[in-house]
């Protein structure tokens, strides 16, 4: 599942699954309004219930399967009241 095509997608974050504090990479779950997808790359301070729009390529890790890389983002703030309690709830700020 390799592509060299780079794509955009956009959606929240679900969950941060891992976060490296000195270099800013993190592995995310983000729902792109269809499924949850694995995100990966620099991305310093992402939290839950933030909103992204990535661009990035599908890479198959051997070991973790299907995830998509990040080259870049944009983040937008939670969209309802609900992303918005996530987020804080989430200790991102």
């Amino acid at each position: 599942m390799e592509s060299g095509t780079l794509l955009e997608m956009a959606g929240s974050v679900e969950s941060v699954v891992f976060r490296n504090e000195k270099n800013g990479y993190a592995v995310i779950e983000m729902n792109n309004g269809e499924e949850l997808v694995t995100a990966v790359g620099t991305m310093p301070f992402v939290g839950v219930g933030e909103r992204l729009r990535v661009v990035g390529k599908w890479v198959n890790s051997q070991t973790y399967g299907p995830q998509f890389q990040v080259r870049s983002l944009e983040r937008s703030g939670p969209a309802d009241a609900a992303a918005i309690l996530k987020y804080l709830s989430s200790g991102a700020v």
